[in-house]
């Protein structure tokens, strides 16, 4: 009992703490050193006047050749890049509504978070140190059907989001509970991401088994799907230690109905592996490519997945 009061006060603590942070965090204006330069005079604006031109003493393009371009410049119009290079031949080009100056900077592509539970920050040293299922089984788990609720999670993803944006990351996959509230906050900040339904079997904060978790899921899935350019609903099987296998084909068949990835955690302990191995007689990377087919595993299907670099994301092709 005490060490649920002190588990309880603990996290009272860091919500409020967290919502202060993400209110100073949301106050209006910009800091001085990032304040955007005054655009030109009205007489210089005209119907090719852009948005915004972000300059820097480097720009790193991430192109195929590995190109950077010193003093370089991006011109950003309704949102998108349209144009890149030196900001000479930029400005050149382009008059902008805001100019953010780029010296003592570097301008490169956001950065992608390829697996994350952003609503955790809240839970950062509730258990540190441990094996994953002592971790989870004795700490996390129960912590989450305790304390994690909406607000919970919207308090948490609003912080996880502002520290991303602080440190560069600009798309994320995230794997949590009350998904609809986490692309609500991903649609207000402004930030890219995957957004997963959790599937596991066991009471969770917002589901009571793997079956109602895929019903909550296929819902947010219908209300997500298309809504937002910035947001990709998508299916989260937990793992191959909290579903089975009829629970794992099941959402894969139905991420393959819906056209959505699925993200999961895989080989991330030696448990994860021992498991795979002693339990369903196969290593992890045989299972993985079981998951992605779109039978679980039917050799007739034309189904596979692709593991793009540090993305945890199965996706699965048309047959041919």
């Amino acid at each position: 009992m005490t060490n649920n009061r002190n588990l309880r006060r603990f996290l009272r603590s860091v919500l409020r703490i967290a919502s202060l942070a993400v209110l100073a965090a949301c106050s209006p204006g910009n800091p001085p050193d990032t304040a955007m330069a005054p655009a030109g005079s009205a007489e210089e604006q005209d119907t090719d006047t852009i948005d915004l031109i972000i300059a820097g003493d480097y720009l790193v393009t991430m192109d195929d050749g590995g190109s950077v371009i010193k003093d370089g410049a991006v011109a950003v119009d309704e949102g998108l890049i349209i144009a890149i290079g030196t900001a000479d031949e930029i400005n050149a080009q382009y008059k902008a509504h805001g100019n953010l100056p780029g010296e003592n900077r570097i301008v490169m592509p956001g950065l992608i978070n390829g697996h994350s539970h952003a609503a955790m920050t809240l839970l950062r040293g509730v258990a540190d140190d441990l094996a994953l299922m002592d971790w989870l089984n004795n700490y996390i788990f129960p912590a989450e059907v305790q304390f994690v609720d909406a607000e919970f999670v919207r308090i948490g993803t609003e912080l996880a989001c502002w520290e991303m944006i602080r440190g560069g990351t600009t798309t994320f996959v995230d794997m949590y509970y009350y998904p609809d509230v986490v692309a609500q906050v991903v649609e207000q900040c402004g930030l890219r991401a995957f957004v997963s339904a959790t599937i596991i079997d066991q009471r969770s904060p917002d589901a009571e088994s793997a079956a109602d978790s895929l019903v909550k899921g296929k819902s947010f899935i219908d209300n997500w799907k298309g809504r937002n350019s910035r947001i990709m609903p998508i299916y989260g099987p937990h793992a191959n230690y909290t579903l089975n296998a009829e629970q794992l084909a099941a959402t894969r068949a139905a991420a393959n109905d819906a056209g959505v990835p699925i993200s999961i955690h895989m080989a991330e302990s030696p448990f994860e592996l021992q498991y795979s191995k002693h339990c369903m007689s196969l290593s992890a990377s045989w299972m993985a490519q079981r998951l992605a087919h779109t039978s679980y595993g039917q050799p007739k299907t034309k189904s596979a997945f692709s593991l793009n670099e540090k993305w945890a994301l199965f996706t699965t092709r048309r047959p041919t």
